[in-house]
């Protein structure tokens, strides 16, 4: 996704402006412990999720992963300054 696709889809998933402050609070750790690798982790346990049947906690993880991409993709933060 380039990084105009990855803004919209998280305007969609996780509001406009990316209000969605439940996703932001729980991406915030996911990148300050693991940098770039967040995004991968959050696909990942959304996928476990699915899999297994939870498709309510995955749809959020998803969401999770949208919030880490759009941060990257606008903001590339060092890891100890994040979401000032």
């Amino acid at each position: 996704m380039d990084s105009h696709e990855v803004r919209r889809a998280a305007e969609i998933l996780i509001g406009p402006n990316g209000h969605g402050s439940d996703i932001w609070r729980a991406a915030h750790p996911l990148i300050v412990q693991h940098g770039r690798e967040a995004s991968l982790i959050a696909i990942k346990r959304a996928n476990d999720l699915a899999t297994n049947g939870d498709v309510i906690e995955a749809l959020d993880w998803v969401r999770i992963f949208f919030a880490i991409e759009y941060w990257e993709t606008t903001q590339r933060p060092d890891r100890h300054n994040v979401m000032s």
